[in-house]
């Protein structure tokens, strides 16, 4: 048995490693920016606050894993309007009691007399994260083509 012919293989892996994980990097910035975008859009909106605070934080390599977040930051209600509360949040969650702080009685427009105490059954949930993602996150494997390609 003799060699005939040889081949001189050289191994680049760390630079493509590096290339790829850049890929992924990019992509997933772009498919966190879409959902903010998207959820921007279906967010509830009253005072505006709810999607002022929709945002992405960029992907960055932690340890072995790439790592980006996006969603709602630095409202305390956002979680009660994508899941809800009360009667209409995950688990059926109990009614509230709402009770005067500074009078003797609540009142408001359309109630025939004051009255001491309500018992509120919760917020209907308005999701904008979950749909936003569920409409937005298939197109991440285009997105990963499209960065090799680019």
């Amino acid at each position: 048995m003799s060699i005939v012919d040889t081949r001189l293989v050289e191994w680049h892996g760390d630079r493509i490693r590096g290339k790829l994980v850049d890929v992924a990097r990019r992509a997933m910035d772009r498919i966190m920016a879409d959902c903010v975008s998207a959820a921007k859009e279906l967010a509830p909106v009253d005072t505006a606050a709810l999607q002022r605070s929709i945002q992405m934080r960029p992907t960055r390599l932690e340890e072995k894993a790439l790592v980006g977040y996006w969603g709602s930051f630095n409202v305390k209600y956002a979680i009660y309007q994508e899941m809800g509360t009360g009667l209409y949040a995950p688990g059926g969650g109990m009614r509230y009691t709402i009770r005067p702080v500074r009078k003797k009685a609540l009142w408001w427009e359309g109630l025939e007399h004051p009255v001491a105490a309500v018992r509120h059954p919760g917020v209907r949930p308005r999701p904008y994260l979950r749909p936003a993602a569920d409409a937005i996150y298939p197109a991440l494997p285009q997105y990963i083509r499209e960065e090799l390609e680019a």
